[in-house]
């Protein structure tokens, strides 16, 4: 059963949460804040043959702010094929919601299973930034039917993309996936593939780099900004209720010139931070 979030969840672990025929594996949230929490293993599973919506088996948002969290091996199960396109979300399904929500400095990884076809999804008044999406396999393959697989599907035109990181997301068949969606709704992100729908072209500040060049590892993390990253995002861009730091609570979110593409910053050798 997942949890019900309205006012906030600090610094926790939410883990293995199974909803059978709904949504919200690991958290169902309608408004309010989670920050600085792990998000993993949560499921949603499909074993009726309803319409019934079945997505977001880390996370169904409703509405509120998502902001340093990791959000990690959570499945969609079951065949949801033919079902009216619900249930499709591993990691974060984002409702249509009556508000301005947003999602900041997070990472999606290893999130699918054989029911999902994407990632993560955005409705209505969702903003996404500088988020890391990354080493997922979907259950979903590119095809003329009803399903679609994509790490990031923006269902609406009043959603958004900014400095986000896409790379390593592979459909059921092994072909790497990027995005579907508006493409006015997507700027200064990086990306190791084209998105899949007919329209090539992508809003300001894009860049399509090799999953090599974006990432380094570093001290065990081995989603650190490489080149393809660094200094490529806007902080124009970036809403204020930004984070100071990025994900890892110590690096600053700008070091340098620009903002880097993704959850975290690229933090020179030899730099020194002051902590106050």
């Amino acid at each position: 059963e997942g949890y019900d979030t309205f006012v906030g969840v600090r610094g926790v672990t939410l883990s293995g949460g199974h909803v059978l025929n709904g949504n919200g594996g690991n958290v169902w949230m309608r408004s309010g804040t989670i920050t600085n929490c792990i998000i993993e293993n949560g499921a949603v599973e499909r074993t009726n043959e309803s319409n019934d919506e079945c997505s977001g088996a880390g996370i169904y948002a409703q509405g509120g702010r998502i902001v340093d969290c990791k959000i990690r091996g959570n499945r969609v199960l079951g065949d949801n094929k033919g079902h009216n396109g619900f249930g499709r979300s591993a990691g974060l399904y984002c409702a249509n919601a009556t508000a301005q929500a947003v999602v900041q400095n997070c990472l999606f990884e290893d999130n699918g299973g054989e029911g999902s076809e994407w990632v993560v999804y955005l409705g209505n008044n969702w903003t996404v930034e500088s988020c890391t999406v990354v080493a997922s396999t979907l259950g979903a393959v590119n095809s003329g039917d009803s399903t679609h697989a994509a790490a990031v599907r923006i269902g609406s035109a009043s959603a958004k993309l900014r400095n986000c990181a896409v790379a390593r997301v592979v459909d059921a068949a092994g072909a790497p996936v990027a995005t579907y969606q508006n493409p006015a709704s997507v700027s200064y992100c990086a990306f190791d593939v084209a998105k899949e729908d007919s329209d090539p072209d992508l809003g300001a500040g894009c860049v399509f780099a090799a999953a090599s060049s974006m990432f380094q590892t570093v001290g065990g993390n081995p989603w650190l900004p490489g080149s393809a990253l660094h200094d490529k995002g806007s902080l124009a861009e970036a809403s204020a209720s930004l984070p100071a730091t990025d994900l890892s609570g110590v690096r600053p979110r700008l070091v340098g010139s620009a903002l880097d593409i993704g959850c975290y910053e690229y933090t020179p050798k030899g730099t020194v931070f002051v902590l106050r």
